[in-house]
């Protein structure tokens, strides 16, 4: 007997995520106010199945599917090595007491790469995106002491990013520990630029900053899975989020460009390498869940995390301790099918609230999504290398803010199309 090896699929997946690796980092997204604050809108790092179901994912998974959320849960991924790859499409409505703008914009969210290391464990590579920037606010005031008008612009662009390595190991039946390890990555730019409209004035001055940064983080998970009578299970997990202290070097300049053409004229460095560390706070969450396998599956997730010791980039910001909460689900009519390619469909419901920890004229912000999604197989389950592999959509309507007390609510709608590569790489065959 000998043992045959995908090797084609193997390299198909590492050349895709050696390949496509850095356009994580060129992400294009739609304007969010919001991301002046923290470290930018806080992304939640799990893949599109998960979405589909508001975001849940701490204590379910099942060896078809890749879980970013709890280490643990690698326990389970023992037979087949997946690859999993998800983009994003988002459209923005902002409205505020003075009126109304639309944006759009779309990027690579994440990769994920999952294979088993033994019957009890498993082991996870990936990169995922920890937090998005992408601001403009302009303004126009009226000099005090001239007839003439300052137009201020205030931009922000960039994000952090995370290369991860996480294991999970099956200790005792259905209790399992995973760890995960990452460095995070990234450049932040922050301007404020003057412009004076004024007869001869054709400059405007740019105060620039530029954030690289480089730092270690990590967390640990727990999973309990308890069988209650065939085939069904109920399940818990939990993750604690070490707190990290995202150090960068920055670059402050001044300088003075082309009002017309926007060429820069005269730059003047003021700090090359200067120095900061951005504390993210420890946080930790908790999941439990009902599955019955390969056909149902309702969990409730909560996570805790408390801002309010954060200093930002230009001081501390005006945050407050916050949390979420998801409830979702997912129902496959008949995984086995032959026929009828609906049955074979995984369909997603799901709804999660976020008390986010920003805190604006005495209002802490609200963000609330509907979602619904799809797992549409590629592949019948009796092919002869029993590939699993899927195409993954979620569909994200949502709400964060008010227009009360002067704010800015933002309304979106979130396209997630993901591509899942599962299969057992190593089969013993029974002849030569």
């Amino acid at each position: 007997m000998t043992l045959f090896f995908n090797k084609r699929l193997f390299l198909a997946c590492l050349l895709t995520f050696c390949g496509i690796s850095s356009f994580v980092l060129a992400q294009s997204n739609a304007n969010s106010p919001y991301s002046i604050f923290g470290i930018g809108d806080m992304v939640h790092p799990t893949n599109v199945n998960s979405l589909g179901m508001g975001g849940i994912g701490l204590s379910f998974t099942n060896q078809l599917n890749v879980n970013t959320l709890n280490p643990a849960l690698l326990s389970r991924n023992n037979t087949n090595t997946i690859f999993d790859a998800g983009s994003i499409f988002e459209r923005k409505i902002l409205t505020n007491n003075k009126g109304q703008q639309r944006d759009f914009g779309g990027n690579l969210s994440y990769m994920a790469f999952v294979f088993p290391l033994s019957k009890r464990s498993g082991m996870g590579l990936g990169l995922q995106p920890v937090s998005k920037i992408n601001y403009q606010f302009f303004s126009l005031e009226k000099s005090p002491d001239a007839n003439s008008f300052t137009q201020y612009a205030y931009l922000g662009s960039g994000g952090i990013t995370q290369l991860y390595l996480s294991a999970g190991y099956r200790i005792w039946k259905g209790f399992s520990l995973g760890l995960q390890g990452a460095y995070n990555f990234g450049i932040v730019k922050r301007q404020a630029e003057s412009l004076v409209d004024e007869p001869g004035s054709i400059y405007t001055v740019e105060r620039l900053r530029r954030y690289n940064f480089g730092a270690f983080s990590g967390k640990m998970g727990l999973s309990y899975r308890q069988k209650l009578k065939e085939k069904v299970y109920l399940a818990f997990g939990a993750v604690h989020e070490f707190k990290t202290s995202l150090n960068a070097s920055y670059l402050y300049a001044l300088q003075r460009k082309s009002a017309s053409t926007g060429l820069t004229l005269i730059s003047d460095t003021l700090t090359q390498d200067g120095s900061k560390s951005l504390k993210m706070p420890a946080s930790n969450s908790l999941g439990i869940s009902l599955e019955k396998t390969l056909n149902y599956a309702v969990g409730i997730d909560f996570k805790m995390h408390d801002w309010s010791s954060f200093d930002g980039f230009d001081g501390r910001d005006t945050l407050k301790a916050g949390y979420a909460l998801r409830v979702g689900g997912e129902w496959t009519p008949k995984f086995t099918a032959t026929t009828g390619y609906f049955k074979r469909v995984t369909y997603r419901l799901g709804f999660c609230h976020n008390l986010m920890p920003i805190v604006l004229n005495g209002s802490q912000l609200i963000d609330q999504s509907l979602s619904f999604g799809l797992s549409l197989p590629v592949i019948k389950p009796t092919d002869l290398y029993h590939s699993f592999s899927r195409i993954n959509m979620a569909f994200v309507l949502g709400q964060r803010g008010t227009t009360d007390n002067g704010l800015i609510r933002e309304q979106y709608w979130r396209i997630h199309l993901g591509l899942n590569i599962n299969q057992m790489w190593f089969l013993r065959r029974k002849y030569d």
